[in-house]
């Protein structure tokens, strides 16, 4: 079950990562959100905080950017390089 979740995942964070890097932020955040969400043991929430922080702040959302930051920082102090 966890490999069929973490592929899942995985899908999810491509996606997010498309739509990020074609400047979907809102698309990109909602993704990156919801793996968060329906995956929360996974090692690829990391990842989706900081997609989610990055499209939050590129999309206008300051306060929601440094939340998910903060989120990202304090729950995964060894993925602070990936909240850049």
């Amino acid at each position: 079950l966890q490999k069929c979740n973490d592929r899942l995942a995985d899908k999810e964070l491509a996606i997010a990562r498309f739509y990020a890097q074609r400047g979907a932020h809102g698309a990109a955040r909602g993704r990156a959100e919801g793996l968060v969400k329906r995956y929360p043991d996974s090692d690829r929430v990391p990842t989706a905080l900081a997609i989610a922080a990055t499209s939050a702040h590129a999309w206008g959302d300051v306060a929601a950017a440094a939340a998910l930051r903060g989120r990202l920082e304090a729950d995964y102090p060894g993925a602070k390089e990936l909240s850049g």
